[in-house]
């Protein structure tokens, strides 16, 4: 009786492990398609952001050699 008990506890031990190996098989799969996903949307967005940084870049090197009006009701000019 008493192996038999030891037998059915160490089965059923087996399957627990077995159903909790493939739930973090297939975990790991969503996972990895989600990390998958949105790598592949971020690359996609690389080149846009570039493309406003060289703007931001551009408009900044733009607006330090001319003087900045705080507001039009202001006559005070600062330079940068």
């Amino acid at each position: 009786m008493r192996r038999f008990c030891s037998y059915g506890t160490a089965a059923l031990a087996r399957r627990y492990l077995a159903e909790l190996e493939m739930k973090l098989q297939l975990l790991s799969e969503d996972v990895e398609a989600a990390l998958a996903d949105s790598s592949s949307r971020a690359l996609q967005r690389i080149p846009v952001a570039v493309q406003e940084v060289s703007r931001i870049k551009a408009r900044s090197c733009k607006t330090s050699s001319t003087p900045l009006v705080l507001h039009p009701c202001y006559p005070l000019v600062l330079s940068l």
